[in-house]
């Protein structure tokens, strides 16, 4: 059993401490070894130390760009081997690794298929535009050749109807010449 009353030596150990608190608060040097003191100082960078973080630090950064350049690769994790006499528990995880390894494959089959799926889809319909690109290049010759037919056709209206109307006006200044009296003739 303990007692309640400290001994003279605790009680001594205990007022050094509350002594050396008190001086700790007043300002006094916190105690440290002299390594601790030489290789701390606040006001003197240590720039060898300050180099050997930035090569570590670029070396860090050169081996993650390294293993972001790599080829992302799933861990196939298969610890059935071909071991004799293996337990009765491994069947379970073979069983359970043949699951997963035949979901793969589906998801793979099905990826290719849907692949297939889509390239096929892609060249029907770009056979199909071509035919429909096709269809209106033909229509929008045939609507060029009948405007122009039209045009033709306009171009040689105005043409018979200026010939005839020149030949109207000519036809009019004839008869108005033989209507006409000649000059020569007295006029009485």
């Amino acid at each position: 059993m303990g007692s309640s009353c400290m001994s003279a030596k605790d009680i001594e150990r205990v007022m050094r401490e509350r002594e050396d608190k008190r001086t700790l608060k007043e300002g006094a040097e916190i105690p440290m070894s002299q390594e601790a003191r030489r290789s701390f100082s606040a006001m003197k960078p240590d720039f060898a130390a300050l180099q050997k973080f930035e090569d570590k630090a670029e070396r860090h950064h050169e081996r993650y760009a390294r293993k972001g350049d790599q080829l992302e690769t799933a861990p196939v994790i298969n610890v059935m081997g071909s071991t004799a006499g293996a337990g009765s528990g491994d069947f379970h995880t073979y069983r359970g690794f043949r699951a997963k390894e035949f979901v793969r494959l589906r998801d793979m089959e099905a990826e290719r298929r849907e692949e297939e799926a889509r390239k096929a889809w892609e060249q029907e319909r770009a056979e199909r535009e071509a035919v429909v690109q096709a269809k209106s290049a033909k229509r929008a010759a045939k609507r060029e050749r009948e405007k122009q037919k039209s045009r033709e056709a306009k171009e040689e209206k105005k043409r018979i109807r200026s010939e005839a109307a020149g030949s109207a006006e000519q036809q009019s200044v004839e008869d108005a010449e033989s209507a006409a009296p000649p000059t020569d003739a007295p006029v009485s």
